[in-house]
């Protein structure tokens, strides 16, 4: 009997394209599928990563910024992706040059291109009528990082205006406070 040549399967080219021997590449590389298949933006979490990496090969082989993200571009249209399928790999690309350290590659120029595309792409897929929902999940996450910053603010000012800022947030962190006399909750008519 005749064995035939097994085609690769998605999850056996997935684990080996995030299997490189950079750490790096890896871990952005796991977490473009995990976003995948978290936001179902992509019908195949192989896409992205494929393109990913050609992304990567173009910005890393070009000698102009503005040319590999043209032809990043036009890939992307060329293989018809959305707007939020645009936006997906121009972020993940962005997260991956943004904490990666390369010898004399100044990368600035670069990531001030990739945020104008971002912030483009982020407007279109926004939707104009934001929800109650929405916009309390935007100032709960605001919050939340401020709050993880305080303490070094606090450490940055002077004494005076630290006692200040901590007076004006203790309503918030504690009890108001008031005055309750020793007939209240009483029934005050006991001629009834």
């Amino acid at each position: 009997m005749k064995r035939k040549d097994k085609q690769p399967t998605e999850i056996q080219t997935i684990d080996n394209l995030s299997n490189t021997g950079n750490e790096h590449v890896n871990l952005y590389a796991q977490k473009i599928v995990t976003e995948c298949i978290r936001t179902q933006i992509f019908p195949d979490a192989l896409i992205p990563l494929d393109f990913y990496f050609n992304s990567i090969n173009i910005l890393c082989g070009n000698n102009s910024y503005f040319e590999a993200i043209e032809k990043i571009m036009t890939n992307m249209q060329e293989n018809k992706f959305t707007d939020k399928q645009q936006y997906f790999i121009f972020k993940r690309l962005f997260d991956f040059f943004e904490n990666s350290r390369f010898g004399e590659w100044n990368k600035k120029p670069c990531m001030d291109l990739m945020i104008a595309h971002i912030e483009i792409l982020r407007k279109k897929t926004t939707p104009l009528n934001t929800k109650t929902k929405d916009v309390r999940e935007l100032l709960k996450s605001i919050m939340l990082n401020e709050i993880e910053s305080l303490p070094s603010r606090l450490e940055t000012m002077d004494a005076e205006k630290r006692l200040n800022f901590v007076c004006k947030l203790m309503p918030y962190v504690f009890p108001k406070i008031e005055t309750i006399e020793p007939t209240t909750g009483e029934y005050r008519d006991w001629d009834d």
